[in-house]
């Protein structure tokens, strides 16, 4: 079935937000009350033996309260941190309108597991998933899905809609619990493909083909913009889940953008083919150096990721420019973020993920919404354990008896945030092999500092440890002395299982 081509829309500028009432201190947007005129005080005075007439007292008017958030998400399947800064509407209408985070990382750098801590705000090792495999199916056994953020919103009040791809494998048998408008992707290929492919919505199936009209992150992008438009005209509060496909591979651009790029390389960061890995775990040393022909086809991707990021930035536009024309731009958060990074030639990977190197660790996160500033940056360590504990805070107080992991960032983007020494001093990584083989990455858990990163690989007993602050892309293995070493594993041994609180 085909569907409707996508437009990019005349773009009002966003940053001219001259119209809309400013914020007071307290929080809260200015009264529309007026307070009546005071009485005088006596209609008689100067009438001899007249009783003074009393004086009604002025009442106190109830405050209008304000009405919940609006709530876009554009969830990116394996966005790098970096290229962000080629999304001109991105960079206009929420980098330079909001908060950006240098410090987001994905705690288990892989989709599925990922996607399923942003929605129960939970470690892998509290939700279960820990594959790509099968991850829809373990998810819906485990009972999680009752207790998302969506559930959660919905409870509050909130009109929900996931359009795009959920967690992996998922094959269009069924709607989770929690959401209101459901469409999401599923084909022979997965949930990756770009054309032929098919969207449950709802109650009913819709198969596509190949048609440009039929280009995935267009028709995500009119489904979106339909629901928006939809619930803002019911007046109801919503929570957009917008997760197109892109920029994964095979990263297939929209026609419109196929020649776009085409000078771009891969950044040639120090770590790009690294020549010496003799220091490295087993896994990366089995890793042969980037041919020229690897190299080659590790730029012609990294052109088609940025192509197809075009699309995505162009439905970012149009959704900015739909809620500013219902006049609800202050009353809406828009987060940008990515389910985990992407590696592309640094420590020999030509492309990849799951691996606990910066590149594969840390994630795009940029937020705007209601008094949050324009255009400042945050270095606090983040992950997308705490960004679905802030989708939670926004339904309400976030539950106080250990059941997400989380913490809401809702602090950081105020105007006056914590000091970032005073919000966490390291965050936890975890991962598990997803097939076995010479160049897979082991399963491993380790801790991330503000200036450091330490790893133990379950099965080998390898660690690796990096001083960032001295050698940032990773290149030098260092070896610890016995007892800094015992430190580095009592540390992660203490949270390695953590829960709720407990977690860093």
């Amino acid at each position: 079935m085909p569907s409707t081509h996508f437009a990019t829309p005349t773009l009002r500028r966003a940053a001219d937000r001259s119209d809309a009432p400013a914020l007071q201190a307290d929080g809260h947007w200015p009264s529309l009350w007026r307070l009546a005129p005071v009485a005088a005080a006596a209609l008689l005075a100067g009438r001899c033996g007249s009783e003074p007439v009393p004086v009604p007292a002025t009442p106190t008017p109830t405050p209008t309260p304000r009405p919940k958030p609006n709530i876009v998400l554009v969830l990116a399947d394996d966005d790098d941190a970096t290229s962000i800064s080629l999304m001109p509407h991105l960079q206009e209408l929420l980098v330079r309108q909001g908060v950006t985070f240098h410090n987001a990382f994905s705690s288990f750098p892989l989709c599925a597991p990922s996607r399923a801590s942003l929605l129960t705000a939970l470690h892998a090792h509290n939700h279960g998933i820990w594959s790509n495999t099968d991850a829809a199916a373990t998810f819906r056994a485990s009972g999680q899905e009752s207790s998302t953020v969506a559930v959660k919103l919905q409870q509050a009040g909130y009109r929900t809609a996931l359009i795009g791809k959920y967690v992996n494998q998922y094959e269009g048998d069924y709607v989770p619990p929690g959401w209101d408008q459901w469409a999401s992707v599923f084909s022979d290929v997965g949930s990756n493909a770009y054309y032929d492919y098919s969207i449950r919505e709802n109650t009913q199936v819709v198969n596509y083909g190949s048609a440009p009209s039929d280009y995935l992150t267009d028709v995500l992008a009119q489904r979106s913009l339909d629901f928006v438009r939809q619930s803002m005209q019911q007046q109801r509060p919503f929570l957009l889940w917008f997760a197109p496909s892109a920029p994964h591979v095979p990263a297939v651009p929209a026609p419109r953008h196929a020649n776009d790029f085409a000078t771009a390389q891969a950044p040639r960061t120090p770590s790009f083919n690294e020549e010496d890995v003799s220091d490295k775990p087993e896994y990366v040393r089995n890793m042969p150096l980037l041919t020229a022909a690897d190299i080659d086809d590790t730029d012609a991707l990294y052109r088609d990721r940025l192509r197809a990021m075009e699309a995505v930035d162009e439905a970012l536009a149009s959704l900015v420019e739909a809620v500013t024309q219902a006049g609800q731009l202050d009353n809406t958060w828009f987060i940008f973020a990515s389910d985990n990074g992407f590696m592309m030639g640094q420590h020999r990977f030509g492309r990849g993920k799951d691996a606990p190197y910066e590149a594969s660790l840390m994630v795009p996160l940029v937020i705007r919404g209601p008094s949050v500033p324009a255009n400042v940056t945050r270095d606090h360590m983040v992950t997308l354990v705490d960004l679905g504990a802030t989708l939670f805070a926004l339904a309400g107080p976030l539950p106080t008896d250990n059941s997400i992991d989380g913490r809401s960032l809702l602090p950081l983007v105020s105007a006056t945030p914590p000091a970032a020494t005073d919000w966490r001093s390291e965050i936890l990584l975890e991962h598990q092999m997803q097939s076995p083989g010479p160049t897979a990455v082991p399963d491993y858990t380790g801790l991330r500092t503000a200036t450091e990163v330490y790893v133990e690989y379950t099965p080998t007993g390898e660690v690796e440890y990096y001083n960032l602050a001295k050698d940032p892309d990773e290149l030098k293995n260092k070896l610890l002395d016995a007892a800094t070493a015992t430190t580095w594993a009592n540390r992660l041994s203490a949270v390695r299982h953590c829960r709720g609180s407990a977690c860093p």
